[in-house]
């Protein structure tokens, strides 16, 4: 439930800002969502690879 939930709000979130900015304030805040989420994502598997390193 709480995925549809996220989904739902994430397109309505998209629609308001193509509404609102534009599609290129669109595009550039929807590039830096991915953005973050990526270097986010490594950052993580970065620092469960080290964990794992320093328990061998």
């Amino acid at each position: 439930m709480f995925t549809f939930l996220s989904i739902v709000l994430a397109t309505f979130l998209g629609w308001l800002l193509l509404v609102i900015g534009g599609p290129y304030f669109g595009a550039v805040i929807a590039f830096g969502i991915i953005a973050g989420c990526i270097f986010r994502g490594l950052y993580l598997l970065n620092l469960l690879v080290n964990e794992l390193v320093d328990h061998e």
